[in-house]
C-alpha cells in the first residue's frame, strides 16, 4: 500500500527524476478517501504526463484536503525512447519537507517500471519472459580445429541485459574416434559469461558411456575435447548451457563447434536452441 497524506497546501506527492531526454510515459491510478473509520472512496481517478527532458516532475499531485488520503492503486512508468536508456528515480515529496526515494531503476529502451498495490515494484520490457527458439533446418559440415559458428542458431541480444541460453546439438563424426569441441560467442566485452558444456558420446558399440562435461567463463572455450565416437552412422548428443551477462553492446549469440582434427564432424537437422531474457 502507497499512502500519500492530504494537506491544504503541502499534501504529499510523487515525483520521477529522469536522468536522460528520452521520452518517458508516466501513468498513476489511485483513489482518495475519508480520514474517517471506516474511510469512505472517492471515485477512482488518474493523472498521466510524458517527459522527454532530464528533469524532476511531479506524477501524481496530492490532495488538498486534510480530512483525506490519497491511496495509489497502480503506477506505470515506460520508457518509450528506441534509443536511449534512462535512469528513473521515484521520489515521495513529503507533507514534511522531505524528499523520500521510494525505488530506482536503469529503463532500457521499451523496458517499464511498474507498481501494483499488493505486489509492489517490478520490471517488465520486450523479450522479458519470453523463450525465442531456433531450429537448425539445414546439417552443416566443420572440418577445422578451430571454432566457427553453427549458422542459423543465434539469438539477439540487447545491450546491458541477461539472458539464459540452453542449445541441444545432434552431431555425427565422419571418422570414428574423432571428437568435436563446443562453446560460444557473442558481443564483444561481455560482463559475465558463465555455462557449461556436456557431450555424450561412445567407448562401446550402443553404449553412450564417454561423456565429457567442462565449464566456461569466456567465449570459444572449452578449445580441447578428446572425446571419441564409434561409429559414423550413429548421432550423438551435446548440450551447452549459458547465463550471459551482456555488455554495453548489443549483438548476436551464437554456438561455436570444431573437430578435434582435420575431419569432418556434422551438427545435424533438428539441433535447436533456447533463449530467455531474464534481466
Amino acid at each position: 500500500m502507497l499512502i500519500l497524506v492530504g494537506h491544504a497546501t503541502t499534501p504529499d506527492k510523487l515525483k520521477l527524476i529522469t536522468s536522460a531526454a528520452g521520452d518517458v510515459d508516466t501513468y498513476v491510478s489511485y483513489i482518495d478517501c475519508s480520514d474517517a473509520s471506516p474511510p469512505v472512496p472517492d471515485a477512482p481517478n488518474k493523472e498521466g504526463h510524458l517527459i522527454t527532458t532530464a528533469a524532476t516532475t511531479d506524477i501524481l499531485a496530492g490532495v488538498t484536503n486534510a480530512a483525506k488520503r490519497r491511496n495509489v492503486k497502480n503506477v506505470s512508468i515506460r520508457n518509450v525512447s528506441t534509443t536511449v536508456s534512462n535512469d528513473v528515480t521515484v521520489v515521495i515529496d513529503a507533507i514534511d519537507g522531505n524528499d523520500y526515494e521510494l525505488h530506482k531503476s536503469t529503463l532500457l529502451p521499451g523496458e517499464r517500471l511498474g507498481y501494483d498495490e499488493g505486489v509492489g515494484w517490478f520490471k517488465t520490457g520486450p523479450g522479458f519472459d519470453v523463450v525465442e527458439y531456433v531450429r537448425k533446418s539445414a546439417q552443416q559440415s566443420f572440418s577445422a580445429t578451430s571454432f566457427a559458428d553453427v549458422t542459423g542458431m543465434g539469438f539477439a541480444v540487447a545491450a546491458n541485459a541477461v539472458y539464459e541460453l540452453e542449445y541441444d546439438i545432434q552431431f555425427r563424426s565422419a571418422t570414428v574416434t574423432v571428437g568435436v569441441g563446443l562453446a560460444i560467442n557473442g558481443p564483444a566485452s561481455p560482463t559475465s559469461v558463465q555455462g557449461t558444456v556436456l557431450i555424450i558420446g561412445a567407448q562401446a558399440a550402443g553404449a553412450l558411456t564417454d561423456i565429457f562435461s567442462a565449464g566456461f567463463v569466456a567465449y570459444d572455450t572449452p578449445n580441447l575435447t578428446t572425446l571419441t565416437t564409434n561409429s559414423t552412422s550413429v548421432t550423438y548428443a551435446a548440450r551447452l548451457s549459458c547465463l550471459l551477462e551482456n555488455g554495453g553492446t548489443a549483438g548476436t549469440i551464437i554456438p561455436r563447434w570444431r573437430s578435434e582434427t582435420a575431419t569432418a564432424t556434422t551438427v545435424e537437422v533438428g539441433s535447436f536452441g533456447t533463449c530467455k531474457r531474464i534481466k
